[in-house]
């Protein structure tokens, strides 16, 4: 079956709104790389941001990045330090 990012996001934000931490993270992906939707680093950290809050290993680090690069969010080392201990905490470095 053919990738359908459209169908997808239509998909990952019905479950993302309900607070389903791996669509949140899914959803940081698909706007980070512009997949089904314009790319938009903004939208990326905001689903980033909701997904590490509940715990998400993958997302702690990808928004940690984004911090230390200033993508999507003001660069804040200190910020991206705190997110890349907790990721690295939780196994995910």
């Amino acid at each position: 079956m053919p990738r359908n990012y459209v169908e997808a996001l239509k998909w990952l934000g019905k479950a993302a709104n309900q607070g389903l931490a791996d669509a949140q993270e899914d959803l940081g992906f698909m706007y980070l790389r512009g997949q089904g939707v314009q790319q938009d680093n903004a939208l990326a950290a905001k689903w980033f941001r909701l997904a590490a809050d509940q715990g998400a290993r993958i997302a702690t680090s990808k928004l940690g990045v984004m911090y230390a690069m200033g993508l999507g969010v003001p660069q804040d080392y200190t910020e991206a330090v705190k997110l890349l201990r907790k990721a690295a905490q939780r196994g995910d470095l």
